[in-house]
């Protein structure tokens, strides 16, 4: 096990007699749990120790970001040219509306199809891929976990470790993959050194601190230990964005129904293998569910959701 710091990752605060909580592992029920301590500075749950083996919580079996199966861009249909001309019609309605098909975070974030973007935790770059069909050109991944580089229709994923990164960007993303870093403060960094003159960070990620949080605790479903090994308040990532020279322009939530569910799941005991909804309808009711998605959207309008987007500029 790597010792992190007794203090606090984001904030720097003396964490030696902070509150300790113990989390499960709840991916695949493998009985593991693992010790988080609260800040009492700015509120965040820090994991106590790395597992040396991290990476085996990234098994592609199990773990949603390398586990995606057949879905519609991998289908020969979408691959001929007047398919690839409607989708990128129906992704420009969507970033002008938010209607018919398109990525909500690229909307809320205010993506450019002529803006170039490198996602850093990508997985094997599903986002991008989808991201590529809907008409953005310029598009890199990089993960460290994944076993090789590879190409996605068009797509480069580099096997890459952040500080390794090289290039210019207009868009530095980091789609829910800074809350898996010991380093926080150095993907800051690094994301700032490859971004384009003008440029913006994005950072989606859980936010601690939430309704869900207050109500489930440490079942609450985005605590994922050991893989989450940081869950930050907006106040932490003002500190880490002002330390790094940048600035939170904005943030805006986009939680939805597995905040509630997938917590319902970990009161239960069951294993939840990603945020499959087919998961939560084995389990509960559409009207359920409905009801926790409308809650879901509320908590968003109300800035209380579980999830969201900060929108970094340089300071």
């Amino acid at each position: 096990m790597n010792e992190l710091t007794d203090d606090c990752v984001a904030c720097g605060a003396d964490g030696r007699d902070a509150p300790r909580f113990e989390a499960r592992e709840v991916q695949d029920m493998t009985g593991e749990t693992f010790t988080y301590r609260l800040c009492q500075g700015c509120g965040s749950l820090q994991i106590t120790e790395v597992p040396d083996d991290l990476g085996r919580y990234y098994d592609a079996s199990s773990y949603s970001s390398f586990n995606v199966k057949t879905s519609l861009v991998d289908r020969p249909l979408v691959q001929n040219p007047l398919s690839r001309a409607a989708l990128r019609a129906v992704g420009a309605v969507h970033r002008r509306t938010g209607r018919g098909i398109g990525l909500r975070f690229v909307r809320d974030a205010g993506i450019s199809p002529d803006e170039s973007v490198i996602d850093i935790g990508s997985g094997i770059g599903e986002n991008l891929v989808h991201m590529r069909l809907l008409g953005h050109r310029e598009l890199v991944g990089s993960d460290p976990f994944l076993p090789a580089d590879i190409d996605r229709n068009g797509v480069k994923v580099l096997r890459r470790h952040h500080t390794e990164l090289t290039g210019s960007y207009d868009w530095v993303v980091m789609n829910h993959s800074f809350e898996h870093v010991p380093d926080p403060h150095a993907m800051l960094a690094s994301a700032t050194r490859i971004l384009a003159p003008g440029g913006r960070v994005l950072v989606r990620m859980p936010i601690m601190g939430s309704v869900a949080w207050e109500r489930y605790g440490m079942d609450w479903s985005q605590i994922d230990a050991p893989r989450h090994l940081v869950l930050y308040t907006p106040q932490a990532m003002d500190a880490m964005a002002a330390a790094a020279g940048l600035k939170v322009d904005r943030l805006f939530h986009d939680s939805w129904s597995f905040q509630f569910w997938g917590s319902e799941l970990i009161r239960r005991d069951l294993p939840h293998k990603g945020a499959s909804l087919a998961q939560a309808r084995a389990h509960f009711s559409k009207q359920q569910i409905a009801a926790w998605e409308k809650e879901s959207r509320e908590l968003n309008a109300r800035g209380e959701g579980d999830a969201g987007g900060y929108v970094l500029t340089r300071a």
